[in-house]
């Protein structure tokens, strides 16, 4: 083999070797080490994915859900919280045409048969308030707005 094939074959050699160090690097761009096991700490088996090791971000609370079937509701009166200061919403559905209405807030609400109507307010007013089917009376849950 010549000199010049041994510095070709050396240079294409390094030229993989690179291209295969910048497809296969982590692609986390911190430049904290990772930390590093102590003797007695069993290792971590648990796979994990970019997801798990990207840092959580807190779930939004559920949306209450008030679920009228026959002008009452579903599964009981319910008891709805909110923290003063909040955007608040309660989503509505209804097996049949209903009115609902927030006191405290004077909100009224047209509901529509298989459709969600979404209540939305900013929970400025604390206390505890009844959120009714309008035209019936009938109580469908308690508004409660606590401060922070």
């Amino acid at each position: 083999m010549s000199r010049n094939q041994r510095l070709g074959l050396i240079a294409g050699t390094i030229v993989v070797l690179v291209v295969a160090f910048v497809l296969l690097k982590p692609t986390d761009q911190s430049d904290d080490p990772e930390p590093q096991p102590s003797s007695s700490a069993q290792p971590d088996t648990t796979p994990t994915t970019k997801t798990q090791t990207a840092e959580a971000k807190p779930k939004p609370p559920p949306v209450p859900t008030v679920k009228i079937e026959n002008g009452k509701p579903a599964g009981g009166k319910k008891t709805i919280g909110f923290l003063s200061g909040e955007k608040a919403q309660i989503n509505v559905t209804s097996n049949a045409p209903a009115e609902i209405h927030l006191h405290g807030y004077d909100i009224e609400e047209p509901v529509e048969p298989g459709k969600t109507t979404k209540v939305r307010f900013k929970a400025t007013i604390e206390g505890a308030f009844e959120f009714e089917e309008h035209d019936s009376g009938q109580e469908l849950a308690t508004v409660e707005v606590r401060p922070k």
